[in-house]
């Protein structure tokens, strides 16, 4: 149980870094986001030597590439979704675009990184036996 918890805890940082980088909110600053990226990478090469006390290599793997899905959807947005719609836009309904793309931001992206945590959490907490 306290490996999953660690796992857990492991994945938050991780999504948690990766929504601040994207977003921009600055929660994480380079040195910071340098040392955690190392530590990942660190990780994972850990993993390719299936260590008794890691999780099998199959499952983290998973898991980190469910820790790219929020990466692939805001470039998806970022540059497909907002460029149509701009394409759309007049002078007339600008604010209506306006509002409608943060709502859309708001219910798509920031929901995404919500749908990706649980959707590992379950995963790992799948393997409790």
């Amino acid at each position: 149980m306290f490996q999953e918890i660690i796992y857990i805890l492991l994945f938050i940082a991780v999504d948690l870094v990766v929504y601040s980088k994207l977003n921009k909110t600055e929660w994480v600053n380079a040195k910071q986001f340098k040392l955690f990226l190392i530590g990942t990478i660190l990780l994972i090469l850990l993993h390719f030597f299936n260590l008794p006390f890691l999780m099998p290599m199959r499952t983290f793997s998973g898991l980190i590439f469910f820790s790219l899905f929020p990466l692939f959807t805001y470039f998806w947005f970022t540059y497909f979704a907002v460029k149509r719609i701009h394409r759309i836009t007049t002078p007339q309904n600008e604010n209506f675009i306006s509002t409608g793309l943060k709502v859309f931001s708001f219910f798509f992206l920031k929901l995404v990184y919500a749908m990706t945590l649980i959707m590992q959490v379950s995963i790992i907490l799948s393997l409790i036996k």
